[in-house]
């Protein structure tokens, strides 16, 4: 909000994961934001739960509604949260969207990440071989970080021209 209300443009907004849907509803509804990076989004269907939660932990998710994952309490609804159906968003960005796919995401796969693109007019999709939902294997991080740094600057530079 204060980098808003302070009027900085143009903003590039770069979300990862979960952050990425609340970004999503940020870009929507503000015309500061002139470019979004998604780095492995989590919208949309899950898949991964069982990637996440051993037998014991599911059955608790679906008995009580919640279960204790590394000392967190993990909550059904906000699982299902990041399962909002963000089609009519997508559809109303007017900004350029780039999603940075990380090729071995335990996650999300690359087909989920080309049905978002679909859905959004003027959307790129860049695939960082062999790495993984957090970019912290193979030297990824590294190639991510170069990545986001190319995107920014090139906008950057369009930015200078218009």
């Amino acid at each position: 909000d204060e980098i808003l209300e302070k009027g900085c443009v143009p903003i590039v907004l770069v979300a990862h994961s979960m952050g990425t849907s609340i970004a999503v509803r940020l870009a929507v509804k503000n015309p500061q934001i002139s470019r979004l990076v998604l780095i492995s989004p989590c919208i949309g269907p899950i898949t991964w739960l069982d990637h996440l939660f051993n037998a014991k932990q599911l059955q608790e998710l679906e008995r009580s509604g919640s279960t204790i994952r590394k000392g967190i309490e993990i909550n059904r609804s906000f699982l299902m949260a990041l399962q909002d159906d963000m089609s009519s968003l997508l559809g109303k960005l007017k900004i350029p969207v780039t999603i940075v796919h990380g090729a071995a995401d335990e996650f999300y796969s690359r087909a989920s990440c080309e049905a978002l693109i679909a859905l959004i007019k003027d959307g790129s999709l860049t695939v960082i071989p062999g790495a993984d939902h957090n970019f912290l294997n193979n030297g990824s991080r590294a190639k991510l970080l170069a990545t986001l740094e190319d995107h920014i600057s090139t906008f950057e530079r369009l930015s200078e021209q218009s």
